[in-house]
């Protein structure tokens, strides 16, 4: 039997919803595209919501909403060949430093930054959002996206060496 309508959407605001930006953040690391990151959690959303009965079945509803985001945002890339879409508005963190001087490096090396992560290939573009960026453990990096921890380490490894 189905949940009743009102407890599907008490447990999608406390369980979902509020981790939505750190879905739209791992989108966006995939597709490089605000819009279709945001278009894609839009669509994971609803896969969510249609498979609620499974889904409230999982202890983690966060990692296994960041795998169906990874998978389907794979599937946007193979269907729509968005390899090659430029970033439009990828926002660095900023530090906030009292000198416009501090301020301008800070943002011209973040912007350097986040130009070497979107050059890597996307298996360690992913694994750096998900494990840097977004703080999710090896463990947990390793269940989104299907890898061993230890081929999330290498690849994460990998990654940094690559941006180094």
């Amino acid at each position: 039997m189905s949940m009743n309508l009102t407890h599907r959407k008490q447990i999608f605001r406390e369980k979902i919803f509020p981790v939505g930006n750190k879905l739209i953040s791992f989108a966006l690391a995939i597709l490089k595209n605000r819009q279709e990151a945001e278009d894609a959690v839009q669509e994971v959303f609803i896969k969510l919501w249609n498979k609620f009965e499974e889904m409230n079945k999982i202890d983690n509803p966060e990692a296994y909403a960041m795998r169906v985001l990874k998978n389907h945002c794979l599937d946007r890339l193979k269907s729509k060949q968005l390899f090659s879409l430029p970033e439009n508005d990828s926002k660095t963190t900023e530090i906030d430093n009292d000198t416009p001087y501090n301020k301008m490096a800070s943002e011209e090396t973040g912007e350097m930054i986040q130009k070497l992560v979107n050059q890597l290939p996307a298996l360690q573009r992913m694994v750096i959002q998900l494990h840097d960026v977004q703080q999710f453990s090896t463990e947990e990096t390793g269940k989104i996206l299907q890898m061993a921890p230890n081929a999330v380490r290498v690849n994460l490894s990998r990654a940094r060496q690559t941006i180094r």
